[in-house]
């Protein structure tokens, strides 16, 4: 499920046909059929204009392509840090209008869209999430429900971040990394994690760990964090060096920081050690890297648990991105029946 995410700046209504053009080419790149592009223009061009006519300051488009059991999608989320939708129900039916349009923005986007979530708070903002698959949702995204954003540090080319999933028939193996620094040889380094993560057997985390270790040795290193999400069994295995940050949700409010060891991956790693969590249906997993500020708290944003796992990222990413830095945040939850 890993594209390299998109970020359109919409500041006014000039952007939209930017937006819509990136969208397309993006789909048709991915695989999307025509008509299926076309519906990924209607959802596109009414993200962007809601963002330009509604929000009152500068938004974002966050746009990814996605591949799942070879069926191609497109991701797309509508960030602002606006006035917000003080009834989100209400917006989501045709015809609703705060600005004297045609109302059409959220119901034609869930019309489109094959998924299709809103999170909105009076003062703090809009976030609109929308999926166009090819096909109806594929069937190993339906248990668990993934959220990702990685973008690099504002004027590098290169991210420094990277992420990878992996779906299992018993639930899904996930890799984030972050290389050393940022630019060109950070990338490098998080790429190769990746590369190595995705072409190694299944096999005991700790054992995973150390051959990224070894095979990381010829680039600058990187802090990784690697674990199995594992639904017959319950539980969430983790293995964590350096300072990618995980953090689990249960159903009941409680929530537990999971243990990263002091070193860099490819450098100098003292340390692995595989810790072992309950998995229910009611958690919520959060991972990112140090370009997002460690200060997030969720109980700070009314009714945001229960929304999908990508709006969950979304907001933290709008809240509490550093600029300083790439950015990455994955977000993992049960799917919605």
């Amino acid at each position: 499920m890993k594209g390299d995410t998109v970020a359109i700046t919409i500041g006014d209504l000039t952007a939209v046909g930017e937006a819509r053009r990136a969208a397309t080419a993006m789909a048709s790149a991915v695989g999307l059929a025509e008509t299926r592009t076309s519906d990924v223009a209607i959802v596109v061009t009414e993200a962007a204009s809601n963002i330009a006519r509604h929000a009152g300051v500068p938004g974002e488009l966050l746009l990814r392509p996605l591949v799942v059991d070879n069926v191609p999608g497109l991701e797309i989320l509508a960030i602002d840090r606006g006035r917000g939708i003080p009834n989100v129900a209400a917006a989501r039916r045709d015809g609703f209008s705060t600005a004297g349009s045609r109302g059409e923005g959220f119901g034609a986007m869930a019309r489109q869209a094959s998924e299709f979530d809103v999170y909105s708070a009076e003062g703090q903002g809009t976030i609109a999430f929308a999926r166009v698959w090819n096909t109806p949702v594929p069937a190993s995204s339906r248990g668990l429900a993934v959220g990702a954003i990685c973008l690099p540090k504002p004027g590098e080319v290169a991210c420094g971040d990277n992420w990878c999933v992996v779906p299992r028939h018993d639930g899904m193996s996930v890799l984030v990394a972050d290389g050393l620094g940022h630019g060109l040889q950070a990338a490098d380094a998080s790429r190769r994690a990746v590369e190595l993560f995705r072409q190694a057997p299944r096999q005991g985390l700790t054992e995973h760990m150390a051959m990224l270790h070894a095979g990381l040795r010829p680039t600058r290193g990187a802090a990784i964090a690697i674990l199995e999400i594992r639904l017959q069994r319950s539980e969430l295995a983790f293995v964590g060096v350096g300072n990618v940050a995980a953090t689990i949700f249960d159903g009941g409010g409680g929530r537990r920081s999971l243990v990263s060891h002091n070193g860099t991956v490819g450098v100098e790693a003292r340390r692995m050690q595989e810790f072992k969590l309950p998995w229910t249906e009611q958690s919520l997993l959060v991972i990112h890297s140090d370009g997002l500020s460690s200060s997030w708290d969720l109980a700070r944003y009314v009714g945001l648990r229960s929304r999908h796992a990508a709006l969950i990222g979304a907001t933290l990413y709008r809240d509490h991105r550093r600029l300083q830095d790439d950015a990455t945040v994955l977000t993992i939850a049960r799917a919605a029946p």
